[in-house]
């Protein structure tokens, strides 16, 4: 079950709640997590233990897809930025080159005098 305060402010936690204790787990280094682990045991055994592990394994899964999603969605945005780019230096290419080309200099596309 997640609390209100977990729903709404992702990336934050308080303590004392304890889906946002599994959470601060799932993100803690490996000894932080041992000495959680050693803790419940010593207190309330191994089948609290073992609930404690899966929980928390749960909640990292949890954050490791969320951070693949938000990673994916920018990814998809940097893609849409760049076709939106790509599409308008395309427009802009085909403009210039459906535009009359004009002469360099006065004249150009006079004959020489001689000629005339």
């Amino acid at each position: 079950m997640n609390c209100e305060f977990c729903l709404f402010l992702t990336g934050r936690f308080d303590a004392h709640r304890e889906c946002c204790q599994r959470r601060l787990l799932a993100g803690a280094p490996a000894h932080a997590r041992q000495a959680v682990y050693d803790r419940v045991r010593n207190a309330e055994g191994e089948a609290a233990l073992a609930e404690l592990k899966q929980q928390v394994r749960a909640e990292y899964q949890r954050q490791l897809a969320y951070k693949a999603r938000i990673a994916q969605q920018q990814h998809d945005q940097v893609k849409a930025k760049g076709r939106e780019e790509s599409a308008a230096l395309l427009k802009k290419i085909k403009e210039m080159n459906m535009k009359p080309s004009t002469p360099q200099h006065h004249g150009a596309n006079q004959a020489p005098k001689e000629f005339a």
